[in-house]
């Protein structure tokens, strides 16, 4: 993965070797991918071959203890309020993002292509 962002995207490792290790533990780091998302793909080596989002982990204001007090029924249940939630801001967003005509009948017709 840094091998590829290096390459393709001129991404340059801020951490270099040495110093104080401790100390750059703590400070925030700019990294070229996202981390805590699982992807998938459909297929490995064809022209449709692209990584998409699955899930992203879950954030929450509510501490470690309050989660795992709640029963799996309450868990599950907000797992998939979450998930039907993002969903729907993604469509949103693909919605907003659509372009729109003003007269149907002043568009060229994709048959002419």
């Amino acid at each position: 993965m840094q091998q590829h962002c290096r390459d393709q995207h001129g991404w340059v490792n801020e951490w270099k070797k040495g110093g104080d290790v401790s100390k750059k533990s703590q400070q925030p780091r700019r990294l070229p991918w996202t981390t805590g998302v699982q992807c998938q793909r459909f297929f490995r080596s064809r022209a449709g071959s692209k990584w998409f989002e699955v899930a992203r982990a879950r954030t929450t204001d509510e501490g470690p203890q309050a989660v795992a007090n709640r029963s799996p029924a309450r868990q599950a249940t907000d797992r998939v309020r979450d998930l039907r939630k993002m969903q729907a801001e993604r469509v949103k967003t693909s919605h907003d993002e659509l372009i729109r005509t003003a007269n149907e009948r002043l568009e060229p017709s994709p048959w002419l292509a």
